[in-house]
């Protein structure tokens, strides 16, 4: 992992389905159900980074500043990509800890 500490946890957790988003809460029975309450579809990993709309701004950020690795996916955004250098995956993993950040979901 690259870039801030905290963020690179952060990446981790959601590259290990053990962050917070509804659904790896509900899975580990610490959460009656796994809907975001923003977008009313299941929050994972996916759906934090690529579709829900509380996320947009933060997305559209990511995209434009990723945009020679795109097609994009939570794959490609959370795993080191055999097929980039290790000065690519450093720009999609910091861009990712960006994200996650400007969020304010996971709050130091």
């Amino acid at each position: 992992m690259t870039g801030d500490r905290y963020y690179s946890v952060i990446h981790c957790r959601l590259l290990n389905k053990s962050s917070n988003p509804n659904f790896n809460l509900y899975t580990n029975h610490l959460r009656d159900d796994p809907f975001c309450e923003h977008c009313n579809e299941p929050e994972d990993s996916e759906n934090f980074l690529l579709r829900c709309r509380r996320n947009k701004d933060a997305r559209q950020i990511m995209f434009q500043n990723t945009r020679p690795y795109h097609t994009l996916s939570t794959v490609k955004l959370l795993y080191r990509n055999p097929l980039l250098n290790d000065k690519e995956n450093a720009i999609i993993f910091k861009e990712v800890q960006r994200s996650i950040k400007s969020t304010d979901t996971f709050r130091q």
